[in-house]
């Protein structure tokens, strides 16, 4: 029986995940807490059916960089005092390594190496060969009735800006007879500029929205959108959240060929890869899957029937 859950993090900005998955677990048990020291100083004696699930925590290695030791050494102590207070710890992997972190980092193969030792179970979003985890659906962002809207945004990348989504890449390519919807923050001034260019010399009909979008104003967008762009150039990702969201309001799906995109191309028809250079190509000949059809395949197997169901033999109950 589970008696408590400890969930990491309750919160993320711009991200509705913890939340989405907080009410699926709610089903399952109803006491469901943030992680906090004190909390788990006071569960240490009452730690039988208590279980920890983190999300993300493989990315914590990235925080402080200005510290990286203390951030280290603060992370080895969470995880301990877990292990202290908690029956089970559960960790949902997001990302095979953090986004920002050079590729040769000892303390993350640390950390990796202490979740792997401590975890009780692994989960992730999808089956992947040089790791072993129990796979669990990811939750989609919208499961009620569609609006009847137009479809009048033919292509939209939405999200952070950074240098491993691939814009300015993907923009280097972009076919100019094609309008392309970018929003989304961007911090990095260099990065800004250098799409700017490459839009400006290329000519592109590229409507640009640099700011970080509510949830309202972006599922505004969305019920608009007919294909959402994914441009990643790298591959520390497992999964991709703007997938989901997207494709949770019909929008088909348009994406840089990679071991994420390749595994979608495999479980949904509606999604199209593209490695590059075929960008044109690819385009041209792209079919649009009415968005009724997109969200029937993508409740079938990512519901939140499905989400529960695989929880619960998770959880052992």
């Amino acid at each position: 029986m589970i008696r408590r859950i400890y969930f990491y993090p309750v919160i993320l900005e711009g991200n509705l995940y913890p939340k989405l998955q907080i009410q699926i677990l709610k089903g399952l048990c109803n006491d469901i807490r943030p992680l906090h020291p004190l909390a788990l100083v006071k569960n240490v004696f009452r730690r039988s059916g208590t279980v920890a699930i983190l999300n993300l925590f493989e990315d914590r290695t990235g925080y402080h960089k200005t510290k990286p030791n203390r951030t280290f050494l603060s992370n080895v102590v969470a995880l301990l005092a877990l292990k202290v207070a908690c029956e089970k710890i559960i960790w949902v992997r997001h990302n095979y390594w953090p986004h920002d972190l050079p590729r040769k980092y000892f303390r993350q193969d640390l950390l990796l190496a202490l979740m792997q030792r401590l975890s009780t179970k692994i989960v992730t979003h999808r089956e992947l060969g040089a790791i072993q985890s129990i796979v669990s659906p990811h939750p989609i962002y919208f499961e009620g009735n569609l609006p009847e809207t137009v479809r009048d945004i033919e292509f939209l990348y939405f999200g952070a800006i950074k240098r491993y989504k691939g814009l300015d890449r993907l923009l280097e390519v972009w076919p100019r007879e094609k309008s392309l919807h970018i929003a989304g923050s961007v911090r990095d001034p260099d990065l800004l500029a250098e799409l700017q260019r490459i839009v400006e010399a290329r000519r592109l009909d590229v409507e640009f929205t640099g700011r970080f979008l509510p949830d309202a104003e972006l599922n505004a967008l969305l019920v608009r959108t007919k294909f959402l762009v994914l441009p990643h150039m790298e591959d520390t990702m497992i999964v991709s959240g703007a997938f989901f969201h997207a494709a949770s309001f019909g929008a088909n799906i348009l994406a840089r060929r990679g071991d994420f995109s390749s595994y979608l191309q495999t479980q949904f028809d509606f999604v199209n890869v593209f490695d590059g250079d075929d960008l044109s190509n690819v385009v041209s000949q792209l079919k649009h899957i009415d968005p009724r059809r997109v969200v029937e395949e993508l409740r079938s197997k990512n519901g939140a029937a499905r989400c529960f169901e695989s929880w619960k033999q998770i959880l052992e109950l």
